[in-house]
C-alpha cells in the first residue's frame, strides 16, 4: 500500500509542478510583454477635443502639483503614410521634444542605430522601428517621405500634403505592433507638416505607479477644467491584454484537469486499502468507533495524501521555474532541437515570475481535489457491516 500511496502522492505532485512552473512562465511574458509597451507606450494621454490641446497652462499646472506625476511631455500626432523608394507603409507619426523627459528619455533606451540628439528642429530628421525600416529596406541617411491627410486645396484640385525627412535612427521596442508602424520626429518639424504651430495635440504623462494611470488621468483633467479626452495604457491595447488573460484561463483549466485525474488516483488508493484493512475496521466498530469515526479516518489519509502531494509539488515546480532557462538550454544541447527561439520573443531566456497568492491558491486546490475523491471511498468504509467482515472472516 505505501508503493502505491507514494504513486499517488507523486501523480499529485508533478500535477502541481506543472501548474505553478506554467502559470509562472504566463505571468512572465504577460509582465515582460506589459514592460516593453509601457517602455514605449505613455502610462495615460490627455488630448484636445477638436484636434488640439487647449488651455494647455492650466493642464501644465495640475501635472506638476501632482505628486503622483513621474512625468509629462507634449506631443503632435497624425495617421501618415512613409513612402520609401519601393515600399509605402501605413504609420503612426508622433512629433516629440527630444530635450524633455517622457516619451523622449524612453525612446533614447530603445534606440538601436544612430542617436536621438539628431532629431533636432529644422533637420526634418525621423527615427523609425527597426521592423518599419527593415520592411521598407531603408538604412541610416535614407531619404523617406511622409504624406499625411491633411490636404491642400489648390488650383490642380485636392492633393495631399507631403514632405522629405531623412532617416537618422532605429529603434526597437521588441512588439511587433510598435517596431512596424510607429515614426517619431521633432515636435516643431512635425507641428510644420501638421500645420500646427504653436499647438499640441495632447500631453503624455507617465505616473509612478502605472496601476493608477486610469483614476489619476481622470482626476488631473478634472482638477484642470476639464474639456479633454484621456486614455490610459489598459484600455489602449484591450484586445490583446484580453487575449492574455484568455489564453492564460483556458491553459489553467485543462492543467487543472488533469490535476484532477491524478487526484482521483487517491480513490483506488482508499479502496484497496479498505479491502485490505476490514478486519480492523470490523474490529474498531466492535470497539464503540460509530460511522462518522471510521469516515473521518479514511478522510484524513486521503486528506494527508493531498497535503503531502501539494507540498512537495509546489517545492518542485518553484525549483524548476527558477532554473527554467537552464533546463531548456539542456534539453535543446541534448535532443538536437531548438526549443525557444530568442530571436522571435526578443527575450534570451524564458521569462518567469513567480505569484505567491497564486501558488497558495494552487496548493489549496490540490487539497481540496485530493479531498473530494476521499469521500466516496471513506463513506463506503463506514458502512462496513462489523458482523459480515468478521464472519466472513471466520
Amino acid at each position: 500500500m505505501s508503493f502505491i500511496s507514494m504513486f499517488s502522492v507523486l501523480g499529485i505532485a508533478i500535477g502541481v509542478a506543472v501548474i505553478v512552473t506554467v502559470m509562472s512562465v504566463m505571468n512572465g511574458f504577460q509582465s515582460e510583454v506589459k514592460n516593453r509597451m509601457l517602455g514605449i507606450l505613455p502610462h495615460a494621454k490627455i488630448m484636445g477635443l477638436g484636434g488640439s490641446l487647449e488651455n494647455r497652462d492650466a493642464l501644465q499646472a495640475a501635472l506638476i502639483a501632482n505628486k503622483d506625476v513621474k512625468s509629462f511631455s507634449a506631443f503632435v500626432s497624425s495617421e501618415a503614410l512613409l513612402l520609401g523608394s519601393k515600399e509605402v507603409s501605413g504609420i503612426q507619426f508622433k512629433g516629440i521634444d527630444p530635450k524633455e523627459s517622457g516619451s523622449a528619455q524612453k525612446l533614447e533606451g530603445l534606440m538601436v542605430q544612430g542617436q536621438l540628439d539628431s532629431m533636432s528642429n529644422g533637420s526634418f530628421n525621423i527615427v523609425l522601428g527597426k521592423g518599419l525600416a527593415d520592411d521598407l529596406n531603408l538604412s541610416l541617411g535614407d531619404p523617406v517621405t511622409v504624406m499625411i491627410p491633411n490636404s491642400l486645396i489648390s488650383a490642380m484640385g485636392v492633393i495631399p500634403r507631403l514632405k522629405r525627412f531623412t532617416v537618422s535612427g532605429f529603434f526597437e521596442a521588441g512588439v511587433y505592433e510598435f517596431d512596424r508602424n510607429l515614426a517619431f520626429a521633432n515636435l516643431l518639424d512635425a507641428q510644420t507638416l501638421l500645420q500646427m504651430p504653436g499647438k499640441i495635440s495632447g500631453m503624455e504623462i507617465d505616473f509612478f505607479d502605472p496601476k493608477q494611470s486610469r483614476e489619476m488621468v481622470r482626476k488631473i483633467a478634472i482638477g484642470s477644467g476639464g474639456g479633454y479626452t484621456i486614455t490610459d495604457w489598459t484600455v489602449q491595447n484591450p484586445n490583446f491584454f484580453r487575449s492574455l488573460e484568455l489564453t492564460k484561463t483556458i491553459i489553467f483549466m485543462v492543467l487543472v484537469l488533469i490535476l484532477a485525474v491524478a487526484s482521483f488516483n487517491i480513490v483506488s488508493t482508499l479502496v484497496m486499502l479498505i479491502k485490505q484493512k476490514k478486519a480492523s475496521i470490523a474490529v474498531l466498530r466492535s470497539l464503540g468507533v460509530d460511522h462518522m469515526g471510521i469516515f473521518k479516518i479514511f478522510l484524513a489519509i486521503g486528506l494527508l495524501l493531498g497535503l503531502a502531494g501539494s507540498i512537495l509539488g509546489i517545492g518542485f515546480g518553484i525549483l524548476v521555474t527558477e532554473q527554467l532557462s537552464g533546463i531548456v538550454q539542456s534539453l535543446e544541447s541534448i535532443l538536437g532541437v531548438t526549443l525557444y527561439q530568442a530571436e522571435i520573443y526578443f527575450l534570451s531566456e524564458l521569462p518567469t515570475e513567480i505569484h505567491w497568492l497564486e501558488v497558495l491558491w494552487i496548493g489549496l486546490l490540490a487539497v481540496l481535489l485530493s479531498l473530494v475523491s476521499s469521500i466516496i471511498p471513506s463513506y463506503r468504509a463506514s458502512r462496513l457491516n462489523p458482523a459480515d467482515v468478521l464472519r466472513s472472516n471466520k
